[in-house]
């Protein structure tokens, strides 16, 4: 007998269920964008997530191959809000994670006799990357995180980069557009239908095309979830291949098509992208809370074995050991990828999915208990959880929501003050550099800025190779911050000793760290999380600072570039020492417009330099 969790309630409960826990947490989506358009009275678009105006703005102005799934989506979706972006932002914070819950529903719905219990499966598999994983400031344990990592760092530094907490967020994953939830709906329906499939073996026959179109689509998702549903298929070929070799033949070369298709998708990008990635050399091993959660429902199948373990057993077995195999292929291979993503995009889902298909699939030899206990039981504790998830999941938007508001009222403010400009084909200049990216949406156009953050992303600097390597690809992008340096009057003197906001990472100044770090070196090199600590050259970057001020002092007396520049910030703000001449003057911006008030200047380029001695 094929082991099982029948239903009670009917196939119409358990979809209007499902239906109505998406539409609310797809309503927690709308939350702040409909109290922020409250504010302003009008229909606007909320910044509310970290990296959401960069990952927008691709998705409206060209297409990427390692995100092309999630940039399809987009611009569906623009075109259906009428190609009005922020109203596109706006209608994904809905559609997605509406859907990434239907999706989780579908999932874990073979798992539960309950509605309920159902919807607290799925929530539970959702937001596990910030409640197991630690990853969210708005969780109502956010201490939790800190206390762990002080008492890891002070167990030694080995354990520190052993044991990964890193990466925390204010802003649940299920709700950073596009991705992950574009990703996450391809992954959650494949690995549903990957256990529907090995339930009901003996009572119908498997849709293995379906799995195969599925499988192939996955590896069109975003890396981290496509690598993470090709290991699940690999282990599960490899574990069931003597006891079960249909299912392990089958599985495993639906594993292969979907990795195909991630690394093909991947080696595009990389030449899309000039060869820019993450991985990074490395052969110390990994533990994050997923794995843990994976080896609990490892220890669970196999504590309850009573006999041979049927395929859904191996497929626990499999989703169990993912998040232990998969973040350490590096110990055989040599080669890690970003491992903080894996966990938030992946692992902690397939950590918190084999943690449940451990404990609900009851061993093939044991048959289902009766009168055990109340019937009501079950169901008050999984109405119960359903609670406290949806709970959880409505304050973290309204934390969200109060993190981001005093930046999305300057926002507003570099937006009407944009707008309010005669003119919009000259270069741009944003005293905040961390604005470029959530401009592009709010306008519906990405204006031609001096430096943008997306520089960082799509003019991908190379790795540094030794200590006194030049990367390359650097160029344009050194070169646009050499020029916004100097309009804003920065000797080379200051450079120097702003260059140490690079390789302290205690630096409050951290704008300045992305800013300079982000256009002289690879993100990979100066920003330690990207390689755990384990392969960032801060040392090398230090040693450079000299070299780096020499050229900025040659590029000075090459003189400025030939076009001019209009220079916006705050008017709260001390105004910038701009070079001295008599074509710096200020331009008159509509006054009581915006959240906080605006001041722009014109910068001609005939101006003098700053000093370059």
């Amino acid at each position: 007998m094929t082991p099982s969790c029948p239903t009670a309630a009917s196939p119409a409960t358990f979809g209007w269920v499902a239906f109505l826990s998406a539409a609310g947490v797809g309503l927690c989506g709308l939350y702040p964008h409909l109290r922020w358009s409250l504010e302003l009275h009008s229909l606007a678009w909320f910044y509310n997530s970290y990296d959401e105006g960069y990952y927008g703005g691709l998705a409206f102005s060209g297409f990427s191959f390692n995100r092309g799934l999630s940039d399809l989506v987009m611009h569906g979706l623009y075109l259906v809000s009428g190609a009005n972006t922020q109203q596109a932002m706006i209608l994904a914070d809905f559609v997605l994670p509406l859907g990434a819950t239907l999706a989780a529903c579908y999932l874990v719905r073979p798992l539960f006799r309950s509605a309920a219990g159902m919807v607290a499966g799925a929530l539970f598999v959702l937001i596990s990357a910030e409640c197991c994983a630690l990853r969210s400031t708005s969780i109502p344990y956010p201490g939790l995180h800190t206390f762990l990592q002080e008492r890891i760092a002070a167990a030694g530094e080995n354990l520190a980069e052993i044991v990964q907490l890193g990466n925390q967020t204010s802003t649940f994953w299920l709700f950073r557009t596009p991705e992950p939830q574009a990703s996450w709906i391809i992954m959650f329906i494949t690995l549903g239908l990957v256990l529907r499939i090995l339930l009901a073996a003996q009572t119908r026959p498997p849709s293995w095309g379906w799995l195969a179109a599925l499988g192939a689509l996955a590896g069109a998702s975003y890396l981290f979830c496509a690598l993470t549903v090709s290991a699940v298929f690999f282990l599960f070929a490899a574990f069931a291949m003597k006891p079960h070799p249909r299912f392990a033949r089958n599985i495993g070369a639906v594993g292969v098509a979907c990795f195909a298709t991630c690394i093909g998708l991947s080696l595009l990008a990389a030449r899309q992208f000039a060869g820019g990635g993450l991985l990074f050399p490395s052969r110390l091993p990994v533990v994050m809370i997923s794995t843990v959660l994976g080896l609990l429902a490892v220890g669970w199948v196999l504590a309850r074995k009573c006999g041979p373990l049927q395929p859904v057993h191996w497929f626990a077995l499999a989703l169990g050991l993912t998040p232990a195999c998969l973040p350490n292929q590096h110990l055989v291979t040599g080669w890690m990828i970003h491992l903080a993503n894996f966990e938030n995009f992946g692992l902690a889902q397939i950590g918190a999915l084999a943690l449940l298909t451990a404990i609900c699939i009851r061993p093939a030899s044991v048959a289902a208990p009766t009168g055990a206990g109340p019937r009501w039981l079950p169901l008050v504790g999984a109405i119960s959880t359903c609670l406290l998830l949806g709970g959880i999941l409505v304050r973290s938007q309204q934390a969200s929501y109060a993190n981001y508001l005093a930046e999305n009222r300057l926002g507003r403010s570099y937006e009407l003050a944009l707008k309010s400009l005669p003119v919009t084909a000259e270069l741009i200049a944003c005293d905040d550099f961390f604005q470029t990216d959530t401009l592009a949406v709010r306008l519906g156009r990405r204006p031609n800025y001096v430096i943008a953050r997306d520089m960082t992303f799509t003019r991908p600097i190379d790795r540094l190779k030794d200590p006194q390597d030049v990367p390359g690809n650097s160029a344009a992008p050194r070169a646009a911050l050499y020029h916004y340096l100097m309009l804003t009057g920065v000797s080379p003197e200051e450079l120097s000793g702003r260059f140490a906001a690079i390789t302290d990472p205690q630096n409050p100044n951290w704008q300045d760290r992305f800013m300079l770090g982000g256009l002289l070196y690879n993100q990979a090199d100066f920003w330690a999380p990207i390689t755990h600590n384990r392969n960032a050259r801060l040392d090398w970057i230090a040693s450079q600072r000299e070299m780096i001020v020499a050229d900025y002092r040659r590029f000075l007396r090459e003189g400025a570039q030939p076009q001019a520049v209009i220079f916006i910030m705050p008017a709260d703000k001390p105004t910038p020492t701009f070079t001295k001449g008599p074509s710096v003057r200020p331009l008159e911006l509509p006054s009581g417009r915006t959240p906080i008030p605006m001041k722009a200047y014109r910068i001609d380029p005939a101006m003098p330099a700053p000093s370059a001695k």
